[in-house]
């Protein structure tokens, strides 16, 4: 897969927002995007994803769901450093381009990419971006929607070409947060993104709660690996 010039990409993207604003369609953040938006985005040549999400994705204490699917789809990763916050860590393979950026922080929520901006947007931009947010709103879940606008529409600025596909979190122990669940697959219906259903997914597998858990909140081994098969599934 031969990666492509970050140059041409970025006159590219600006080329793209200049004929939104010539058209009148500046406000990038209303495109819609469908799933298959997202699995031609994947599939086009030398394609590059960022993930933006919490500690479900951070791949501590184990490889969690980032992780495992970048490895089964062969896609080189790196993860952001979250002791320094300053930017990613060593990819998996050192020598090889860097397909996925996972920049999944723990504790984190929608804002916290845009308080470090200069850091997480990886060079060349993104063609597809998956968003996992969620459990991290349990005080204030009025926030969800406000948040989650705000980093539409950054990055619809930065990369108005990249679909964005929003993660329906797995269940926490006795699906504590269906609510705020709920909540993200509405704001994503209303905003016209495709959504990946991690919940029916951890229903589907048959598997029970203690297996498919660490904790409370956190998905297992087992868990991790149900949560990366349905977004190898979703985005094939």
């Amino acid at each position: 897969m031969a990666r492509r010039s970050g140059r041409v990409r970025a006159l590219v993207v600006g080329l793209v927002a200049a004929a939104l604003v010539i058209s009148g369609c500046g406000d990038a953040e209303e495109r819609r995007w469908t799933i298959d938006d997202a699995r031609a985005a994947l599939d086009s040549p030398g394609a590059t994803v960022l993930v933006l999400g919490d500690s479900t994705g951070d791949s501590i204490p184990f490889p969690e769901w980032v992780t495992r699917w970048s490895t089964a789809n062969g896609l080189n990763s790196a993860t952001w450093d979250m002791r320094g916050e300053t930017g990613y860590g060593p990819a998996a393979q050192p020598d090889q381009p860097v397909w996925v950026w996972n920049a999944s922080m723990s504790g984190s929520r929608a804002d916290y990419p845009l308080a470090h901006w200069d850091a997480i947007w990886p060079t060349p931009i993104p063609d597809l971006v998956l968003l996992s947010y969620g459990h991290n709103y349990t005080l204030d879940p009025e926030q969800i929607e406000p948040q989650f606008d705000a980093l539409q529409a950054r990055l619809a600025a930065g990369a108005p070409q990249a679909p964005i596909v929003v993660i329906l979190q797995q269940p926490q122990r006795g699906d504590a947060n269906v609510a705020n669940r709920e909540r993200v697959a509405a704001w994503a219906a209303e905003r016209g993104l495709p959504t990946i259903d991690i919940a029916a997914a951890f229903r589907a597998s048959g598997q029970p709660e203690g297996v498919l858990l660490a904790d409370d909140v956190h998905p297992s081994e087992v868990g991790s690996e149900v949560w990366a098969d349905a977004v190898t599934a979703a985005l094939q």
